[in-house]
C-alpha cells in the first residue's frame, strides 16, 4: 500500500481520520483557496512544511474518501484548491517565472564522416585521435 497519508491512521485493518490532523488538512486547503502560498497556509494551520509536500496534499484524492479512506474533505473543496494551483501555475508559466528549463530546439550536427574511416596506423590511442580530429577539421 504504501505510506500512509497524513490525517489517516491504520486501526485493526481500516484506515480511520486523525480528527486533528483532518481539521488541519482542512484549513490548509482553505488557506490556500483563499490566497495563502503553500507554505504560508500549511504554517497558518499549524503544520509547517515544504510546499512541495504541501503540493502533494493537494493533488491527494484519497482526502475525497474511496474504498480504504474515508472523506477529509469535500469535491467542491478539493477541485478549488486545484484549480486554484493550476491558475497560479498559469500566470507563472506566462510570466517565465517557472524554473522548468526552456526546451532547446533539437540540434542537427553538419558533420559528415568519411565512408571509409582509414587505417589506423598510429602508436598510440591518442595519435589516433589525433589524425582522426585531423581529417574532419579539413573536411569543413
Amino acid at each position: 500500500m504504501g505510506q500512509i497519508p497524513y490525517g489517516y491512521r491504520i486501526k485493526n485493518g481500516a484506515a480511520v481520520i486523525i480528527s486533528a490532523e483532518a481539521a488541519q488538512i482542512r484549513l490548509i486547503f482553505q488557506n490556500y483557496i483563499a490566497g495563502m502560498s503553500l507554505q504560508s497556509a500549511a504554517r497558518a494551520a499549524g503544520h509547517p512544511m515544504a510546499h512541495s509536500t504541501v503540493r502533494r496534499m493537494l493533488q491527494r484524492k484519497c482526502y475525497l474518501g474511496d474504498a480504504f479512506y474515508p472523506a477529509i474533505l469535500d469535491k467542491e473543496t478539493y477541485a478549488r484548491a486545484n484549480a486554484e494551483w493550476q491558475h497560479r501555475a498559469d500566470v507563472m508559466q506566462r510570466l517565465g517565472k517557472t524554473r522548468r528549463k526552456p526546451v532547446c530546439p533539437q540540434t542537427k550536427f553538419l558533420l559528415e564522416l568519411p565512408q571509409q574511416i582509414p587505417e589506423l596506423d598510429r602508436n598510440t590511442p591518442f595519435q589516433q585521435a589525433e589524425y582522426l580530429y585531423h581529417l574532419i577539421q579539413n573536411k569543413e
